[in-house]
């Protein structure tokens, strides 16, 4: 797939490549200018995670990125998504702390792939 352009939307970017990976087994991207913002997101460049907090229900919105793209934590912050922690615990809203070790464990081993933290 050649792909050039200023940016645009996450979402549409990412319905573009789960298309594309529901159809074909291999997926070559070749940038043929520029690719800016949702041009750089690729499925596999990282993970969407959700996770519930038991005690209040407060859902925190978390991305765990696999290549060390800066334009994937500028898209993300701006969506409401924090950086995966580097300790693999977050705090929520009501002092809960959540550990997210074993999610990263999971995610690590499906993918075969390290999660990049800061």
């Amino acid at each position: 797939m050649y792909i050039e352009t200023p940016g645009g939307s996450g979402e549409t970017a990412e319905e573009v490549v789960k298309f594309l990976s529901n159809n074909f087994d291999t997926i070559s991207f070749v940038v043929s200018g520029e690719a800016k913002s949702a041009g750089t997101i690729k499925i596999d460049d990282l993970e969407e995670i959700e996770q519930k907090c038991p005690k209040c229900g407060e859902v925190c919105k978390i991305y765990a990125k696999f290549t060390p793209n800066p334009q994937i934590d500028v898209d993300f912050k701006n969506k409401g998504f924090i950086p995966f922690p580097k300790d693999a615990k977050i705090i929520c809203k009501c002092g809960f702390e959540i550990d997210l070790s074993g999610i990263k464990n999971q995610i690590e081993m499906q993918t075969g792939r390290e999660i990049i933290v800061k």
